[in-house]
């Protein structure tokens, strides 16, 4: 089995491998064909190239020989005309010369009498000005007229006698100024003892006002104001308006009577009996107003009754009193009343200046529970103060009558002072014109005097300067009349070389256009034979090339034929019968293989296409890089004939360009360059005054480099001295922005309990960059102001200006309602920031907010009691307080 395996392997892989060899045979002999097929017809191809060159060849050897003859015709004419031109050049340089001499000599002519015509000009016009001269001053030494002598004598007497009279009256004035010091000090000494008195009347009647709100917010009740004034009670009379307690007992009767002490007095009890069924919402006690005699209070061995400490502004209160206060007496102190509660009959109780109670078997403790306490204390201060009013009233008034007639005085001396400066000033004045109007008239019979002498003088030199003058005029008029016969003459010459000039040019132009032609028809013929030269040696070159390629080709195509003889099927044919019954077997895998291989063979052949096309593509190529070789020549060949040409014009590759820029033709150009070098000639001779003309200049300039060096001077200076501002600017702005910036990070977290905050410049150059904030509260991420709350950006502006009143602190300091966006709890970090500075500084503040207000030591406030008068009010923070804690 495994012997008929190997032999079917064995047969069937030499059945493939015969095929392969016959296809290979067969393929290689197809491309040999295809190459025979190609080197046949690029060997036509050359063929045709080669005699298209020949045919080329022959035309360009025939051009040759006319270019050939064309040069030498050239050449002969261009030496004719070369012969010629330098003849027609000696004429027109010996007509330019004698034509240019003569120009010459006509502008020197003509400058001179310019010149002289000139100075005889000036002459006249300095003759006329010297006439008009002497007129003048002439006129003006008749129309001056010396000032009054007379009048000039009165004006210094009269001076005399003002000043005389000014001395007085200073005198005068010194004497007042010198008493109204006393009588402004005696008017200040008033005004502040009125002041003085203003604000103690002031306080009294703040603390007088303050007491008396407590007494009627005390009347009027905090829980029963509503029910009160239901029932018409709201103005009813109070026990404690019609009692008083002597000094110290004050605390023992408030704690017997506590809320009975704010009892309500009634006409008769009974009338309470129909608000029994609406009580009022807090305690209110009301007694009835009893008549009769006062029963005798009861006795106590060893005690005094309480009610002999109170008395009553209405005796019908008495019995009431009687009745509250019955059995009721008072002890030393607490040691005497724990001592005697044993003695007390029932319903007795002793009583301590401190309100503190004792009966037989209890000991009460007092403590300041209601809103009664001190109110006995407050009506007698307000009695008290009531009087102290009264007298400060009438001391402020006095004090004001004082005031008004040392105000007065003052106002007087004053009026005497203004008088008597007004009468100085006004001597002063008068004095003042009189000698203004006295230095006036000496001056001008000064002026006068010098300018009579100086007109003297002028009229002499005048007489000088005019012989000298009328001297120039004569000669200058002499020289004008030769030098216009002279410039005839040459006009004439002139008018004769000019003829002759431009005639010579003419020839000249004429010439040098055939010398021109003749040499442009060489360069032409030239160019030409060189191109006919180039043309044949690339032909007969593409020649050579074409015969060395067939020749190859022909080699190729003889090794391709031989190569093509030597395949022959026969043998294989023979092997491939033997092996084709093996075949059959295994089709399957022999069309498989096959298939492959003419896979392989569409393969190659796509492959010898494309070199195939790559052959055909090369041979244009190598003709365009021969055609671009003989452009380059030709290029070539055309640069180095206009380099040749323009260095004939004498000129450049850039000028040319520059012209043809300007859309200027070659040709033009050289008619352009003779025209300039013609106008240059044509200028003439230099001016001969341009000497004079030189040194004025030179001194102008002289002056004006002086003023340059001194104007260059200042300005270094000056730059000097803004270099050095600039620089302390800079020095002491960056000192000052990093002070305040060292502050601000300092307080910024005083203020917010921490975080951090700083001042940041936005530009590179300190004195144009501007201040950009950046805070950081804390537990808060942002960089900028602008994200953050109203209250945060207060503090921050806080912690601001805060930093910049450390940098140079000031004596005080006013800030007004700063704390007025601020939290309570923003606002004590404020107060805190405050006390701490006010250490150095004094702070003065308006503001609405409490808190704020109790940090200060001194309150004033504007209180307006009466339609449209406002008072200031004072408040003394210290007496204050005492006054709250004895309140509570």
């Amino acid at each position: 089995m495994h012997a008929a395996q190997g032999a079917f392997y064995e047969a069937n892989a030499e059945t493939a491998r015969i095929e392969q060899e016959l296809s290979h045979l067969r393929e290689n002999r197809q491309r040999i064909e295809r190459e025979l097929a190609e080197l046949r017809l690029q060997i036509d191809r050359d063929l045709s190239q080669q005699a298209a060159g020949q045919m080329e060849l022959s035309e360009r050897q025939g051009e040759h020989t006319r270019a050939t003859e064309r040069l030498a015709a050239g050449e002969t004419a261009l030496k004719t005309e070369a012969d010629k031109l330098p003849v027609a050049e000696e004429a027109f340089k010996a007509t330019r010369s004698r034509y240019e001499e003569l120009q010459r000599a006509l502008a020197l002519a003509e400058q001179a009498a310019g010149v002289e015509r000139t100075k005889h000009a000036h002459a006249q016009q300095t003759l006329a000005q010297l006439t008009l001269r002497v007129e003048r001053l002439t006129e003006e030494r008749s129309a001056l007229q010396p000032p009054d002598a007379a009048r000039l004598a009165l004006l210094r007497n009269n001076i005399a006698a003002l000043e005389t009279e000014i001395q007085g009256l200073s005198g005068a004035l010194a004497a007042q100024e010198s008493q109204l010091p006393q009588t402004e000090q005696a008017k200040r000494e008033r005004d502040a003892a009125l002041e003085s008195a203003s604000q103690h009347l002031a306080g009294v009647e703040a603390r007088e006002q303050a007491l008396r709100q407590l007494q009627e917010r005390l009347v009027r009740g905090a829980q029963t104001e509503g029910w009160l004034d239901a029932h018409g009670l709201k103005g009813a009379r109070r026990l404690w308006q019609g009692i008083q307690i002597e000094p110290g007992w004050e605390d023992a009767l408030e704690a017997v009577l506590r809320e009975r002490l704010n009892g309500i007095s009634l006409e008769r009890l009974e009338q309470s009996g129909q608000w029994f069924s609406e009580p009022p919402p807090g305690k209110v006690t009301m007694f009835a107003l009893a008549g009769g005699a006062e029963s005798s209070p009861a006795t106590l061995a060893g005690c005094e009754p309480l009610r002999n400490y109170v008395g009553c502004s209405v005796a019908r209160l008495d019995a009431v009193l009687a009745d509250w206060l019955h059995q009721v007496y008072v002890v030393a102190d607490a040691e005497t009343g724990l001592a005697a509660r044993e003695r007390l009959p029932a319903g007795a109780v002793l009583v301590t200046r401190e309100g503190h109670m004792f009966s037989r078997h209890a000991v009460s403790f007092h403590a300041p529970d209601s809103e009664l306490h001190g109110v006995l204390t407050r009506q007698r201060e307000i009695e008290q103060l009531d009087s102290a009013i009264q007298a400060a009233r009438t001391k402020v008034q006095s004090l004001q009558s004082a005031a008004g007639a040392a105000a007065q005085d003052v106002e007087s001396r004053r009026d005497r002072l203004a008088g008597l400066r007004d009468t100085i000033n006004e001597r002063q004045r008068d004095c003042h014109a009189l000698q203004l109007e006295a230095a006036r008239l000496a001056a001008l019979d000064e002026r006068v005097r010098d300018r009579a002498q100086q007109i003297v003088a002028e009229l002499a030199e005048i007489e000088t300067q005019g012989g000298v003058t009328r001297t120039a005029e004569a000669a200058a008029g002499r020289r004008i009349a030769e030098l216009q016969s002279e410039e005839g003459e040459l006009r004439a010459q002139l008018s004769l070389a000019t003829d002759l000039y431009r005639r010579a040019e003419g020839v000249l132009e004429r010439q040098r256009l055939a010398f021109q032609q003749a040499r442009d028809e060489v360069q032409a013929a030239t160019f030409g034979l060189q191109s006919c030269i180039q043309k044949i040696n690339e032909i007969e070159s593409s020649l050579k090339v074409i015969a060395e390629n067939s020749e190859r080709l022909h080699s190729a195509l003889e090794a391709r034929q031989t190569e093509s003889q030597g395949f022959d099927e026969a043998p294989l044919q023979q092997r491939l019968q033997l092996a084709l019954a093996m075949r059959t077997q295994r089709e399957q895998a022999l069309a498989q293989a096959r298939d492959a291989l003419e896979g392989m063979e569409s393969a190659l052949k796509a492959i010898d296409e494309a070199r195939h096309a790559a052959e055909q593509q090369l041979e244009p190529m190598r003709e365009r890089v021969a055609e671009v070789r003989l452009k380059e020549q030709e290029a070539r060949l055309n640069e180095e004939q206009y380099a040749a040409q323009l260095a004939a014009a004498g000129t450049s590759v850039e000028e040319v360009a520059l012209q043809l820029e300007k859309g200027m033709r070659p040709g033009a150009l050289a008619t352009e360059i003779s025209r300039l070098g013609e106008e240059i000639r044509a200028l003439g001779a230099v001016n001969l005054a341009a000497l004079e003309e030189l040194e004025a200049a030179r001194a102008r300039q002289d002056y004006l480099e002086a003023q340059s060096r001194d104007l260059n001077e200042a300005m270094a200076t000056l730059e000097d001295a803004i270099r050095r501002i600039d620089r302390e600017t800079r020095e002491r702005l960056q000192h000052t922005f990093d002070e305040v910036n060292r502050h601000f990070s300092n307080l910024f977290p005083a203020l917010f309990g921490g975080g951090h905050a700083r001042l940041v410049l936005t530009g590179e150059e300190i004195l144009d960059a501007g201040v950009q904030v950046t805070a950081q509260p804390p537990g808060k991420k942002n960089t900028t102001i602008h994200l953050l709350s109203g209250g945060e950006k207060a503090l921050t502006a806080l912690a601001l200006v805060f930093a910049m009143f450390q940098l140079n602190p000031a004596p005080f300091c006013l800030l007004d309602e700063v704390d007025a966006p601020l939290d309570d709890h923003n606002t004590e970090r404020f107060c805190d920031l405050v006390r701490k500075m006010s250490q150095h500084s004094q702070f003065l503040f308006i503001s609405h907010n409490k808190i704020t207000m109790e940090i200060a030591e001194q309150l004033l406030g504007i209180t307006m009691q009466e339609p449209g008068v406002s008072r200031v009010v004072a408040v003394d923070i210290e007496e204050a307080m005492k006054l709250s804690e004895a309140a509570a």
